[in-house]
């Protein structure tokens, strides 16, 4: 019972400062969307960006803090917080003189790495992307920086910087952007503001750091010996984190020889499946792993509870969210997104990708917790092998929608291998791992939600279009902006929550019962 608490009560405290990023990164997006629209411009600035975005997923965010972070709780329970200062500036030192070289070395062949991420760009958009991938992808030397001190202050149980400081990259983002909307600045300027922006808010978790009694410190010959513990923990996690990278990669250089914009549009809609992901999946995985890396050592039935309880947990999530989603995906861009840089095309097709990633959401999240029961009995083989394969299959599979769907097939691919994936790693976790797989319990409950959504989701359309009815008959000013533009928000918003929280009372009556829940 306190294991659970603990579990639900951790993984709330993420979700929320995980929420409030994810909420400004929409808010960020859609001013990107006005500054640079859906078409050359905007796609040049997406492959140019996620240049440091994804050595970011790679090098800082995954493998460097699974390396350190463990590494410093045994430096403090061992030795002391001398010995993690000077850990941590060796570290430092090493990561940012190795950046240092490879971002130089990017800056300067930005048009080459270009041409690989997207080949199929025209002229005018690769020198764009490259001019602009020059600037940025010093970026990186921030994020990695930042996300070094996060691993140190995790260890500390310091969590508010760490909790909250992605949501202040997109604050700073969301000014910066607003400031060039306003003063129609240039792209190239904002590129700038980006490195501005990391540069701040890495001075902020560097100030948490030092708040936390932690500072620099000469390394000495000790030191040498964990940073070294640290190198062969980091390296492996690499591979195994940059394999999950590769297909996003792929996804993104096939769409480049489709028509201008379908890289943005591919993006600002994969952003907004990345919300729900963030605040419910990720954090929960995240918090389950140290549970189920204790469980894995006493046996597999209590893994194989946990394992089912949390299947059931994220069904019972994302289901009803995929159907709200899978719902409004057209509204969403059609309401925030449209304009002049970003027509009514743009707002049908970015809808449309939107409602098909939706279909796999539970996927989606699953396979972050299913990669994390494979970490917890130290098999870092098995996820990856897995993930190159079903990447393999998905290329694959883009080659051939693309030719009849465009975008939209590349999303039709990645949502099919995904779910490959999912049913993939449960078959060898059952049959490699002998973890149980309840997958007839597991059909009952799906049964038991799907019921309990449609009820309700028949509730919320017969409300939906009586309060839709009742706005058209206002005046046409307000009905126009109640119907059409971001006022659309200010009823349905409380409409959504409320079909929510009446699944969450009501949950046991269509006999629903989830461990983490009750």
């Amino acid at each position: 019972m306190k294991e659970r608490r603990s579990i639900i009560k951790n993984t709330m405290k993420m979700g929320i400062g995980t929420a409030l990023s994810r909420a400004f990164g929409l808010v960020r997006d859609i001013l990107l969307a006005r500054f640079l629209g859906a078409g050359a411009t905007a796609d040049a600035f997406n492959i140019a960006y996620n240049m440091p975005n994804t050595l970011r997923k790679i090098f800082a965010e995954g493998a460097l803090n699974n390396a350190v972070s463990p590494t410093v709780v045994t430096i403090l329970k061992k030795e002391s917080v001398q010995k993690v200062n000077e850990l941590i500036t060796i570290v430092f030192i090493s990561i940012q003189a190795f950046l240092l070289l490879m971002c130089t070395a990017m800056s300067l062949g930005a048009r080459q790495i270009v041409f690989l991420q997207a080949p199929g760009f025209a002229e005018s958009t690769q020198c764009c992307a490259a001019q602009l991938a020059s600037i940025m992808i010093f970026f990186i030397m921030f994020l990695s920086g930042l996300s070094l001190l996060t691993g140190a202050l995790v260890a500390m149980q310091k969590f508010f910087m760490p909790s909250y400081g992605q949501a202040l990259m997109n604050i700073l983002f969301i000014i910066e952007l607003a400031a060039c909307i306003y003063f129609n600045l240039s792209i190239s300027t904002c590129a700038f503001l980006i490195l501005l922006n990391g540069l701040l808010v890495f001075l902020a978790h560097f100030a948490a750091y030092r708040k936390a009694g932690l500072s620099w410190a000469w390394p000495t010959r000790e030191t040498r010996e964990n940073f070294v513990i640290v190198m062969k923990k980091f390296l492996p996690c690499i591979v195994t984190v940059g394999s999950a990278e590769v297909a996003f990669f792929i996804d993104k250089m096939m769409a480049s020889y489709l028509p201008a914009g379908s890289i943005s549009l591919f993006q600002y809609a994969s952003n907004f499946l990345r919300v729900p992901i963030g605040i419910f999946a990720v954090a929960f995985a995240t918090i389950l792993l140290p549970s189920m890396s204790h469980l894995a050592l006493k046996g597999r039935a209590r893994l194989s509870f946990f394992l089912f309880e949390a299947l059931k947990l994220m069904a019972w999530i994302t289901i009803p969210t995929t159907f709200l989603m899978f719902a409004f995906s057209q509204k969403i861009f059609s309401t925030f997104y449209l304009s002049a840089k970003f027509p009514m095309e743009s707002v049908i097709i970015a809808g449309n990708i939107l409602g098909t990633f939706s279909l796999a959401l539970f996927f989606f999240s699953i396979n972050k917790i299913l990669v994390n029961v494979f970490n917890s009995m130290h098999d870092t083989v098995q996820p990856t092998i897995i993930t190159l394969g079903c990447t393999v299959f998905n290329t694959a599979l883009n080659a051939v929608l693309m030719r009849s769907y465009g975008i939209l097939g590349i999303t039709i691919a990645t949502t099919i291998a995904t779910i490959l994936q999912t049913i993939i790693l449960l078959i060898v976790l059952s049959r490699k791992h002998r973890v149980v797989v309840y997958f007839k319990q597991f059909g009952m409950f799906l049964l038991k939600t799907f019921a309990h959504v449609i009820f309700f989701g028949i509730l919320l359309y017969l409300t939906y279009h009586m309060t839709a009815w009742a706005i058209y008959h206002l005046p046409s000013t307000w009905s126009y902006q109640l119907l059409e533009k971001e006022l659309y928000w200010l009823w349905v918003g409380p409409l959504c929550l409320l079909y929510g929280l009446l699944m969450y009372m009501t949950r046991k009556k269509f006999g629903i019962r989830v461990y983490f829940l009750d």
